[in-house]
This record gives structure tokens, sequence and C-alpha cells, in this order.
């Protein structure tokens, strides 16, 4: 996830949105309350555009007011820090927007007519996008509750759970009692809570924060084990598992990462060779192609094998993603390596330039490098032809 403006050390966003809240409800002391919530809260039965931004700022009480900066607070500044600020502000923005829509699609599919003239106002629905986007990079987090020690994940699905049972009642009965407890479920948007955190776990899943999180989270532990000293008993572990079963793939994988984290790509490549080998085989390609972006994170100029590099290139291509699978054939056609799979990997460099990315001017050049490095080569008429066709389309 790219990151523009801002200190990643200093949550300025986080910061500024409590304070924005907090004076912004200083300032409405003293007016009259109801004339600011039917302009600016959002009420399903008269919503407008504007009121679904807006409504996120407003609150109610102060208790209402302290307990959302406290959950901002507590998971924005981790959230800002791993997306930037700007970009944690514009999704903030947007995931007050996804809760507004959440809470007005439940509104008029499934509430009663009256509900369509109650108020909603809150910055919890943009902090449960906050929470999910936290649920997805920061997983492994723990919380100190006293002495207790919690995982995020665990703290967070009773949350996400808690808010789908009180949703769901809510659908049907306007409070609920269990023993001394008494929930007025009518005054908390239990769906708009739920459509920011659905939001924020989308965005960073379409972010890749949750790959993020799991490099950040295996490097933790690979420092921990050297620490220990026990990452060569790990590698010995899955060897021993290659002896009950020699074709799991996963085991072989498993060991091309472990010594990559031991910093041997001489060990480590032929493990992730025999892996992809192996998932291919299986036809499980998205497991191939997987396991081939663990090797590029850490060693993107690393060729494989030949055939096997070329497979990988075309699976890449087939899959739509085409600038991996020309970084991945132009590796091949890169390491000097005179073979019909190198030559092959030159021409599918150059039709996926000019086909697919539309790209002519790198295309002509791609034909111009094959021309001159395969003279001979059978495929100088189609190479020829391509050439003139990018030459004609720049």
């Amino acid at each position: 996830m790219r990151r523009i403006l801002g200190d990643r050390d200093f949550p300025i966003a986080t910061y500024s949105l409590i304070g924005f809240n907090l004076l912004l409800y200083l300032a409405l002391i003293g007016t009259i309350r109801e004339e600011i919530y039917r302009d600016w809260a959002l009420v399903p039965g008269r919503a407008g555009l504007l009121q679904m931004f807006t409504s996120t700022f407003l609150h109610a009480s102060v208790p209402h007011l302290a307990l959302n900066m406290f959950f901002l607070y507590l998971f924005g500044r981790r959230v800002e820090k791993a997306l930037g600020s700007v970009e944690f502000f514009l999704f903030y923005i947007g995931s007050g927007f996804a809760a507004s829509v959440m809470h007005l699609s439940i509104v008029f599919a499934f509430m009663p007519p009256e509900a369509r003239m109650q108020h909603a106002l809150g910055a919890s629905g943009a902090i449960a996008g906050v929470m999910g986007v936290y649920a997805i990079r920061f997983y492994m987090d723990r919380f100190e509750l006293g002495p207790v020690r919690l995982p995020a994940s665990i703290v967070l699905l009773g949350w996400l759970v808690t808010q789908v049972f009180l949703g769901i009642v809510g659908l049907y009965a306007p409070s609920l009692t269990i023993g001394w407890l008494h929930l007025d479920l009518s005054q908390v948007g239990y769906w708009a809570h739920l459509g920011g955190f659905i939001f924020g776990m989308g965005f960073a899943q379409l972010s890749q924060l949750g790959i993020e999180a799991q490099k950040e989270y295996l490097l933790s532990d690979a420092q921990d084990r050297l620490r220990r000293g026990t990452l060569l008993d790990v590698a010995r572990d899955f060897e021993e598992l290659l002896t009950v079963d020699p074709e799991d793939p996963f085991a072989y994988a498993e060991l091309g990462r472990t010594w990559m984290l031991l910093d041997d790509p001489e060990q480590s490549l032929p493990y992730y060779e025999k892996a992809l080998k192996l998932y291919l085989q299986e036809n499980r390609r998205d497991l191939a192609v997987e396991r081939l972006r663990e090797l590029r994170s850490v060693w993107p100029d690393l060729p494989l094998e030949s055939r096997l590099q070329f497979r990988m290139g075309c699976i890449l291509e087939e899959m739509g993603e085409f600038d991996e699978a020309v970084k991945e054939l132009d590796l091949l056609v890169r390491s000097g390596r005179r073979t019909g799979e190198a030559e092959m990997a030159a021409l599918r460099i150059g039709e996926i330039q000019l086909t697919r990315l539309r790209r002519p001017d790198l295309a002509a050049q791609t034909f111009k490098r094959f021309l001159q490095t395969w003279p001979e080569s059978d495929w100088r008429q189609f190479a020829e032809q391509n050439l003139g066709r990018a030459t004609n389309e720049r």
C-alpha cells in the first residue's frame, strides 16, 4: 500500500479527527440540537447525500463522544501508520459513508416505517471500518485487559458476533433485557457498525494488507527463532516430514521459506522449485503463484529452471497478471540461457506488451532485441511481422 504525506510515526489524521469531533461537540453546546439533527444527522426518511457524511461527526452526548473517540484512539493510530495519513483520512470518510449506506438499506428493507424518521449519528460506523482494517492488518496483536492478554483477533471476533446478534435482535424488538441488563437497541446503529466493518475488511484485503501482515509476523517469528537458534531445527522437522510424504508441496515450500529466512538462496531455491512443480502437478496454480510471489519478495532476480520459469510466466499471463508475467519471462531472457524456453519467453513478452499492455513502443524494442539475439530463429518471420505491427501502432 503506497503511503503519501504525513509522518508515519505520528498519527496526525487520527488526532485531528479526534480534535475536530471534540471541538464540534463543544461548539454545538447551547444550540437547539433537534434542529442540528434534522439538518445534518442521517434521517432515512429524508436523507440526502450530504447527511451520509456529516452525520459521522455529530454525537448525542458526552459518553457517546467519549466512547467513540476512545475506540478511534485505540485502533486509529496503528491503522494510520499502516496506510499513511492522507489515505487513512480518505478511508475514514469512505468507511463512514459505507456505514450510512448499510444503515439506510436495513432501515428501508426490514425496519417498520416509523424507523425511517429516527436520526442516526456518530463516528462509530467509520471507526468500525478502522477496526475492520485492524482485524486484517494486526490480527496477531494482543490487548492487555488487566492480567489477561487477549489476541486482537479474539477481541474483534467477540465484538463482531455481538454486533451481529444485537443487530438481528433489533430487527424484531426495540429492546433486550438479560437479567439486570437492559439494552435499548433502537438507539444504536448495529448494522451501520457492520457496514463499516465489512468495508474496512474488504479494503484491507484489496490493499493486500493481510499479506503485509503475514510478512511482518513471519519476519518477527523468524527473528525470534534466530535468537533462539531454532530455524535449523525447523528445517530438520520438515525434512523428516518429507521422509514420510516425499510428494508434499507444502513441506518443500516451508523448507524453501526456512532457508530463505536463513538468507541461503542456494539451499532455498531447489525446495521452492520442487514445491512449484508439485503444486502445478496437482493443478493448484494459485498456491504455486503464491509461493512464487513469496520467493520474489526476497529474491526478485533469482532465476528458476528454464522450463519452470517459462511455465510460471505463462500462468501469470493466463491469470491476467501481465506485469508480473513480463517480469518473470524477462528474468528468463536476461539469464543469458540460449534455450528454447528463453527464445519463446522473449516472443511472449513482446506479444503481451503489444496486445495486453497496449505498449507498442515497448513491444517494438522487445522484437528488435529478439531479432538481434536469435537472428536464425524459426520464429524470425513472426517477430518481424509483429515488429512491423508495433512500429505502425506507435
